[in-house]
């Protein structure tokens, strides 16, 4: 071997000696990262195999390692989040506690879900039961307000054309338990806005009042068609068309409600009303006629005679004191009413 080439094996033989250097101090500068672990749980068997390479078996460390890294800031991110919701609810002793308590929690969700999804169950259909029964009652009142109706088509009240009683269902409050009485219920954290609207408007309702009156529910009107064709709704009995027409129309009414709570037809009930003249003759008529069809017995007083009544009696006081006798008795004998 010739001189130079002796000198260009050595300069090869230095360079390969200073990568093998460098080589090694970057893996022993790799080494000196690697933290030996110390966990509390138990060891796993590593998913990935040991390389025989010392510079390859640190860089897979240095990977697990930096991934542990993440791992655990995620894990004591997300203990944090747990424990700002749940406060020391599944807080234990270190992580490992901590994680196993919610890890039971966890196994048992859903036993827990189904035991809410049962007591969920058995409170929609109890409460679907009592607004079932609401919607009835609420089909009892229109029942009754159509025979009411039918009964006031037969009686000529005033110069009205008719007279019909409205039921003015408060609408909100209405809707809602009807799409409370036809609540299917789904799974437990199903998403329904509909639904959720209705049972979100009635807790509010409830929050501000917890009882629900049937009166909450509808309101009763009148509405009248006079001689001109003309319709008017009234939702009191204040003043409906005039004073007279307003007292024949209360007095109907209440005979027409009671004689249909009345459970025997054999009843003949009293009833008194006083200044009976300030009627005129058609509604004077339209009262008691109603009243004897329905086995009213009207008592009436005006301080003058009208000829719309079965009998007069005509009141004198003696010594302090009134009785009547057969003998005060005066029959009337009725005309028919023009209509």
């Amino acid at each position: 071997m010739s001189e130079k080439s002796a000198e260009k094996a050595e300069e090869a033989a230095q360079s390969a000696i200073i990568k093998q250097e460098d080589e090694f101090g970057r893996i022993m500068g790799e080494f000196d990262q690697c933290i030996f672990p110390e966990y509390p749980a138990k060891a796993r068997t590593p998913e990935e195999d040991i390389p025989n390479d010392f510079g390859a078996a640190i860089a897979l460390f240095l990977r697990q390692q930096n991934q542990e890294t993440r791992l655990t800031d995620e894990v004591h991110n997300h203990l944090g989040e747990i424990e700002r919701w749940f406060g020391e609810e599944f807080h234990g002793a270190d992580e490992v506690e901590t994680v196993r308590l919610l890890r039971e929690e966890l196994d048992a969700i859903t036993e827990k879900e189904a035991a809410l999804m049962r007591d969920w169950n058995a409170h929609i259909h109890a409460l679907r039961a009592t607004f079932d029964q609401i919607l009835k009652r609420l089909g009892d009142v229109a029942s009754a307000r159509d025979e009411l109706n039918r009964h006031f088509a037969k009686v000529q009240v005033s110069d009205l054309k008719a007279v019909k009683m409205e039921v003015l269902e408060q609408s909100d409050l209405v809707s809602w338990i009807r799409r409370l009485a036809a609540y299917e219920p789904g799974g437990l954290f199903e998403h329904d806005p509909q639904r959720e609207s209705a049972l979100i408007n009635f807790r509010k309702k409830l929050e501000v009042s917890s009882q629900v009156r049937y009166a909450d529910l509808f309101t009763l009107g009148f509405t009248v068609v006079g001689a001109d064709d003309r319709a008017h709704t009234y939702h009191d009995f204040q003043q409906i068309e005039s004073h007279g027409t307003t007292v024949t129309i209360k007095v109907l009414f209440n005979l027409l409600l009671l004689k249909s709570q009345l459970k025997r037809d054999d009843c003949r009930v009293p009833f008194f009303l006083d200044e009976i003249q300030i009627l005129d003759p058609a509604n004077r008529h339209a009262i008691l006629d109603t009243a004897r069809k329905l086995g009213f017995i009207a008592i009436t007083a005006a301080p003058e005679a009208v000829s719309e009544v079965d009998a007069l009696y005509f009141l004198q006081p003696r010594k302090g004191s009134i009785v009547l006798r057969q003998k005060h008795r005066v029959g009337v004998k009725r005309q028919a009413i023009p209509v």
